[in-house]
């Protein structure tokens, strides 16, 4: 039975591997996050267009610890979606976390003078 299973297994992985459009898979990091926000920014979600603005502000404050009361009540709802495509993480106590690296994706996107109003 074991053995009948892994060929299964082993055979679904090949089928996986010839249906895979490797060419529209994004190739490095900040592709992925640019996906992931992008992904949210074009979907039906309610608070869709909030998660951008979200994100450019979460991404210029520390990587951990950040209260959310520094967003909007429409950012705040926004949160949710991040929270769904793993660009943000939110604690027990409500607080907020991005990674460095999806920080600094962000940040290098935006221009000195288009980051001081996102503080």
């Amino acid at each position: 039975m074991p053995a009948m299973y892994l060929n299964v297994l082993k055979g679904a992985g090949s089928k996986r591997a010839k249906c895979r459009d490797t060419t529209h898979y994004p190739n490095s990091f900040p592709d992925v996050v640019n996906l992931s926000l992008d992904t949210i920014l074009q979907s039906d979600q309610v608070h869709a267009g909030d998660a951008g603005q979200a994100m450019r502000k979460l991404a210029m404050v520390d990587t951990e610890a950040i209260l959310l009361d520094l967003l909007r009540a429409n950012e705040r709802k926004a949160v949710i979606l991040l929270r769904e495509y793993l660009l943000v993480t939110v604690d027990d106590t409500g607080c907020a976390e991005m990674h460095a690296v999806t920080q600094q994706v962000l940040r290098r996107e935006l221009t000195p003078k288009a980051q001081r109003p996102m503080l």
